[in-house]
């Protein structure tokens, strides 16, 4: 059984320092202080990555699975609309539902709410064993060796530290004396996970030698997913907040706010090709939106999923 500890807790470190290094020293003092339990549970139907009592942190090998498929759909969204977004702000045509019509677009929808259903189907099974996987979304069984198998991979593992760096800011404030209102503290852990991820990329841009932007981009865009994974998973009656979690909108427009990026940065089409999966799955109606700029879009769309 420690062994079984040892490894769930050494693969979520993994995670987490792979997707940043510039954070060792930081990520080190925290675990030594607080010295996390990871747990890898048995398991269950739902979603599972939680904080859990004695300094705990639990998840389950079905959970990781349901965020692999999400990551692999989400990038076939990313595929699918973000070519309809840039056309769309170049010959400044309208975004309403007809534009949807085209049969390719069509056969791809319909392959991403596949892969969406699977994993809620997935959401609603007590055993993994009982699940038929997709055929097109490879088996995670380590990174894929094309390109966008691997991006998708890349990202799914900085989605999944941001999920783990949210529940270990659950632990901190858990082993603290401070007395916090349980939508605050969500909203904190948001913000712990998403300014670790973020905060000091300078610092791995001079290191590696990898372009600022790029570095920016890509951990901008595991946030995104992450928060498309906490979307999709949250109960529709939920998205407009509960008496213990914030609104899905007040979630996203925390995030948006926090970034510092221009207002046709590639991170505001990837965002609104999720959103927009979601928005076609919902059927939520498309009435002649103006792209302007594509922040102001992906604005847009967040403002619509919260009606």
């Amino acid at each position: 059984m420690n062994s079984d500890i040892e490894l769930a807790a050494e693969g979520v470190k993994r995670v987490i320092l792979a997707s940043a290094p510039e954070r060792i020293e930081d990520f080190n003092d925290i675990w030594e202080k607080y010295n996390p339990q990871i747990i890898f549970t048995k398991d269950k139907k739902d979603f599972s990555i939680q904080a859990g009592p004695f300094n705990s942190i639990l998840f389950n090998h079905k959970t990781m699975c349901k965020i692999w498929i999400l990551g692999f759909a989400m990038q076939k969204a990313f595929n699918a609309y973000s070519s309809w977004l840039i056309t769309a702000q170049l010959f400044r045509f309208n975004i309403s539902d007809t534009i949807f019509n085209d049969n390719e677009l069509i056969e791809t929808e319909a392959e991403i709410q596949y892969l969406i259903s699977s994993v809620l189907n997935l959401a609603d099974l007590e055993c993994i064993d009982d699940f038929q996987w997709p055929e097109k979304v490879p088996p995670p069984i380590g990174k894929p060796k094309d390109i966008e198998g691997s991006l998708v991979f890349d990202l799914l593992c900085m989605a999944a530290a941001y999920c783990f760096l949210h529940e270990l800011q659950h632990v901190i404030i858990n082993a603290s004396d401070e007395e916090i209102e349980p939508i605050e503290e969500e909203m904190r852990c948001d913000e712990f996970a998403r300014k670790f991820l973020l905060a000091h990329i300078e610092e791995y841009s001079t290191v590696s030698g990898y372009p600022l932007m790029a570095v920016k981009n890509k951990r901008a865009m595991s946030i995104a997913l992450a928060t498309v994974v906490i979307l999709v998973f949250t109960p529709k009656k939920n998205w407009y907040g509960s008496i213990t979690h914030p609104s899905v909108e007040k979630r996203i427009i925390a995030l948006t706010d926090y970034l510092n990026l221009s207002e046709n940065d590639l991170f505001w089409i990837y965002f609104s090709s999720l959103l927009l999966s979601q928005i076609r799955r919902d059927r939520i109606k498309l009435e002649n939106l103006v792209i302007q700029n594509q922040k102001n879009f992906c604005l847009q769309l967040i403002n619509l999923l919260n009606k």
